[in-house]
């Protein structure tokens, strides 16, 4: 039987870095984490041997990029951030990265050829559509383009070479189709099929 983990929380991130799982901030009613959390598959069992974040992120996003978690942007408990850190398990320690060029929470993030990139979200008061690209040889972000439409809550996926974008909420309207984004193309197209349900914060397994 998999151990509980130790304490309610919604909104946060998870992702897998050398065998393990990572849970990484998040929120409990009018609390907010910078907690870690890692998931042992050998052992069952939960342990709390990395460090916290620098800051509380609730509703952020993260990828692993060169061995690196990266946990970006998100909701602190006062204010949407456009700050990133990454943890390295190497050094067991938590790093800034460069600020993100906006302000976003509810954003979606994937590595795709060795950059990390973020899409849409919620800002200080309006929903995004902007696509941004961070690239860890000069630490520095890069408007690149935008979706078709505005999006946050959506699921970022790398797959083949692409990164598919499924689902979102759209100003509070539930979406449900899935968008295409390739390297040669700053800007993102719709795959020929929708989504068969309206999804919203979804999670991706790609193993």
């Amino acid at each position: 039987m998999i151990e509980d983990h130790a304490n309610p929380v919604a909104y946060a991130i998870a992702e897998v870095l050398d065998g393990k799982i990572y849970v990484v901030g998040g929120g409990a009613a009018d609390k907010f984490f910078n907690s870690v959390r890692i998931f042992d598959p050998a052992a069952m069992q939960w342990r709390s041997s990395a460090p916290s974040m620098k800051i509380p992120r609730c509703y952020p996003s993260s990828a692993v990029l060169n061995g690196k978690l990266f946990v970006i942007g998100g909701f602190d408990g006062s204010q949407r951030t456009n700050s990133v850190e990454f943890y390295n398990p190497k050094t067991n320690a938590w790093k800034a990265a460069a600020r993100m060029l906006e302000r976003r929470s509810d954003s979606a993030a994937a590595v795709m050829n060795g950059f990390l990139y973020v899409f849409g979200g919620v800002s200080i008061t309006n929903v995004l559509d902007t696509v941004e690209r961070y690239d860890p040889a000069t630490n520095r972000w890069t408007f690149i383009g935008t979706m078709p439409h505005k999006a946050s809550g959506v699921t970022a996926i790398a797959w083949e070479g692409e990164i598919l974008l499924i689902g979102g909420s759209d100003d509070g309207v539930r979406l449900k189709n899935v968008l295409r984004f390739t390297k040669h193309h700053t800007r993102s197209s719709a795959l020929s099929k929708p989504f068969s349900i309206v999804t919203m914060g979804g999670a991706e397994c790609t193993e």
